[in-house]
């Protein structure tokens, strides 16, 4: 998953009008050309901010990269998933903390500690897919004096009580408390993360820093507790993790995306963005991976695979979603359909975007493939 209009309005707020405080006295949903008009905005910012840009292939090692990276600017923690409770039921979840660096020099060892050197900011969801009903909450908070932070080391990020953990490498929790629901998770993941893009350099343009490392892990095995509407229900499933960190957002002359993480009964598992310009067309710099059931990952590029939309919902802000997919995915013969669980899945926060619970049926080289996961469709 990537930035622009989920990120891009926060951060740029924060940083062009002056910071902290500027974030505070801003905290209210912004308009379509507003959101264009500071992204603008945040990529002159960027320019001058100290951060090093994301230009050339990295070493990843874990755990420690499952912890703060604090040379660039923004990152986050992205966790989506599908559970069912012992009796049946259905849930669709997303938790994501973001951390925004306010100033390079800030990081150095004589920074005071009232001195707000990070800001974050957190989005939980959770539909109820069998009753149709969606739930969300975000948070902002400074990173200082304690009340939120990112720590190398234990690779513990928090957000007030909402608290993401991963103990070693395969080994995660996750951990979100609101007004209208809860979720309790412990993670386990089977497989190594799979670094997406060229080995983990995931270029979104052809520009200087127009890029991200990005790596995720496709299938983690969840088990826990979901609270909703004061029922406390025992859960199971599986969950994708994406990180990304980055000094800059997207590209110019990129208007938002469609991205997908589709778990296939199978063991299978596909990762898929597609970059859309100002007329809609997917950009060059999309792209995917494919991973099979014993971890081996297939790169894709923007010409390996066609997304099409089938359809779309009104919602009351930028327009209509499409909310339903064909996708074919060329080198490995796998045409399949994406349907969203429930349609109203959209994140009226801050910034305001589709996210939720998809299920996928087709067919793989003429044999029958489903699975669930989870789509994120922005700039609509």
């Amino acid at each position: 998953m990537m930035l622009s209009r989920k990120l891009g309005g926060f951060v740029a707020i924060l940083i062009v009008l002056g910071g902290a405080a500027a974030f505070f006295a801003s905290f209210k949903p912004i308009s379509q050309k507003e959101e264009k008009n500071e992204r603008a905005s945040f990529m002159q910012a960027m320019q001058m901010s100290g951060f090093e840009p994301v230009s050339k292939p990295r070493e990843f090692t874990f755990p420690q990269d499952h912890g703060p990276h604090r040379d660039q600017r923004v990152e986050w923690w992205y966790y989506t998933g599908n559970v069912k409770s012992e009796n049946g039921q259905r849930f669709g979840f997303q938790i994501t903390l973001f951390r925004v660096g306010l100033d390079a020099a800030a990081t150095g060892a004589n920074a005071s500690a009232w001195r707000a050197k990070e800001m974050y900011m957190g989005h939980a969801a959770l539909t109820d897919i069998n009753n149709k009903k969606y739930y969300f909450d975000e948070r902002f908070e400074r990173g200082a004096l304690g009340l939120a932070g990112a720590q190398s080391g234990t690779n513990k990020v928090w957000l007030l009580d909402w608290e993401l953990t991963a103990e070693n490498g395969t080994d995660f929790s996750a951990r979100v408390q609101t007004e209208k629901f809860s979720l309790d998770f412990t993670l386990h993941a089977d497989k190594s993360p799979v670094l997406q893009g060229d080995k983990g350099l995931s270029r979104k343009g052809s520009g200087v820093g127009e890029a991200s490392y990005y790596y995720s892990i496709p299938r983690l095995t969840v088990g826990g507790s979901v609270i909703v509407d004061g029922v406390t229900h025992k859960v199971a499933g599986e969950a994708w993790l994406d990180r990304e960190w980055t000094s800059a957002v997207l590209a110019r002359g990129a208007e938002g995306w469609d991205w997908f993480g589709l778990q296939f009964s199978s063991g299978e598992n596909l990762m898929l963005y597609r970059l859309r310009d100002k007329h809609g067309e997917a950009t060059p710099w999309s792209g995917g991976s494919w991973v099979d059931q014993n971890g081996v990952v297939t790169s894709l590029t923007a010409h390996d695979f066609k997304l099409t939309p089938k359809s779309g919902a009104s919602t009351d802000t930028y327009g209509a979603y499409p909310l339903h997919w064909d996708i074919n995915i060329i080198p490995i013969g796998l045409r399949v359909s994406t349907h969203a669980a429930v349609d109203s899945q959209e994140f009226k926060g801050f910034v305001r975007y589709w996210e939720g619970s998809v299920t996928v049926s087709g067919e793989r080289q003429g044999k029958a493939i489903d699975g669930v996961g989870y789509m994120e469709l922005t700039g609509y």
